[in-house]
């Protein structure tokens, strides 16, 4: 079977044999990010309106996510396990069947894509955050928190303290 891998922050319609794969990131640092992100590259002139519609679009994916997507990695594992995570996807979907090698890989800006390696790096950065602080996230954590508890969850390990 050929495998086609497409990388999107939006909803899509799942095509017959397709494994939908997607990420769980807590709501505080996905919200802070995207914001800083669109600011920083002009998209959106103001905080407070990105703010609100980037989480709704939070809701409206977590919604989504957990209802539709066959796999759900946690945001987290990527960060303290980047080379272990790509490993298991690659053999979940098929990409491989057996250990691939994943050579080091360097994360950078993709200005072109209007994409910050870290959001961090944004001089709105601290702004936004001190703005997300006044958000509600009540029921965008309860979304997270049921995302990270779904059987749909990438396991690194069977149930071990260590990869």
């Amino acid at each position: 079977m050929a495998v086609s891998l497409t990388k999107t922050h939006q909803a899509v319609n799942k095509k017959e044999n397709q494994i939908l794969v997607s990420i769980a990131r807590n709501p505080v640092d996905t919200i802070l990010s995207a914001t800083a992100m669109v600011v920083h590259y002009g998209l959106e002139s103001s905080i407070t309106e990105t703010l609100r519609h980037i989480s709704n679009q939070y809701l409206d994916y977590y919604n989504y996510m957990i209802k539709e997507v066959d796999v759900i990695i946690n945001f987290y594992d990527i960060e303290k396990y980047p080379k272990e995570t790509l490993v298991r996807i690659a053999q979940m979907t098929g990409v491989v069947n057996r250990n691939p090698v994943i050579s080091d890989f360097e994360l950078a800006d993709l200005v072109e894509n209007r994409h910050l390696h870290t959001s961090k790096n944004s001089v709105y950065y601290d702004k936004v955050k001190n703005k997300v602080k006044d958000l509600n996230l009540e029921k965008h954590f309860v979304l997270y928190e049921h995302a990270l508890a779904s059987t749909k969850l990438l396991k690194l390990w069977d149930g071990q303290d260590h990869v």
